[in-house]
């Protein structure tokens, strides 16, 4: 079952991918690349401070208050970890590691993820530069948007602006041009999504896939632009970060993570 599971599915998709596209799967087996992968299949993370990031991959904090800190959910198929963010208007929950990666080593993240609800719910799936503010983006609205982090880059969907997402990036404070897939390409609810996205120095890439792993949107492929410019510096330390907030003082949000996967060149 096993065997043909790979021979049909996997590796058909890998070979694919490997002539010439972004999502060459094989070089995670190298040496040469530095990446972590996480299904959620053990025990619930507990609430480790940022002072203690070096005794966990991962550490799950509180953003305001009202929230649960992330969990893994009980018998669930191909693990998940759950946010729920409480009934608090901007309560919510965030994910983070440590600052161990590069725009200049070429530092990408990925995660499938799904929200509850595609109202009062916002959410990013990205890097940050800092371990002690919450989100990487303060307010995301498209003419005037402004920055938590000095430097990162992230997918945001924000039901406080509309039900689409958008690649945001910010380089030493300075926004750079939003990238925006569209109608189209937005918040499903209850359906997961993959969303990814890496640097080339100072140079993002970011792309989506379907519940299926197929994918359906990808600057360079499907964009006008090609990469976002001057998306973060590329020297500073970053560190993966998701997070899930709510939107007003309503009904409590999940947003569940089926996996996360971060890499990065080595050298």
């Amino acid at each position: 079952m096993v065997d043909t599971v790979l021979t049909d599915q996997s590796l058909t998709r890998m070979k694919r991918l490997i002539r010439g596209a972004k999502y060459d799967y094989m070089e995670f087996f190298s040496p040469d690349i530095v990446m972590y992968h996480d299904d959620f299949l053990g025990a619930a993370r507990q609430d480790i401070t940022a002072g203690d990031v070096q005794n966990a991959p991962w550490f799950t904090e509180l953003i305001s208050t009202g929230g649960t800190l992330g969990a893994i959910l009980a018998d669930e198929p191909n693990g998940a970890m759950r946010f729920v963010t409480g009934a608090t208007d901007n309560s919510g929950v965030d994910l983070k590691m440590g600052l161990m990666f590069r725009g200049d080593l070429n530092c990408a993240v990925e995660a499938r993820v799904k929200a509850s609800a595609v109202t009062t719910i916002k959410f990013e799936v990205g890097f940050t530069d800092t371990l002690t503010a919450d989100g990487i983006v303060n307010s995301p609205t498209v003419a005037t948007p402004t920055y938590t982090a000095a430097d990162g880059f992230c997918w945001l969907g924000d039901t406080d602006q509309d039900t689409q997402v958008r690649g945001y990036g910010v380089k030493a404070t300075v926004g750079a041009t939003i990238v925006q897939p569209g109608a189209g390409v937005g918040i499903l609810a209850t359906t997961y999504m993959t969303y990814g996205c890496g640097a080339v120095d100072d140079n993002i890439r970011y792309w989506i896939k379907d519940a299926s792993g197929n994918v359906i949107w990808d600057n360079i492929v499907h964009g006008t632009v090609g990469y976002q410019a001057n998306g973060v510096t590329k020297t500073v330390k970053l560190t993966p970060y998701i997070m899930a907030q709510n939107r007003a003082v309503s009904a409590s949000r999940n947003f569940d993570i089926d996996y996360v996967r971060v890499w990065q060149r080595r050298a």
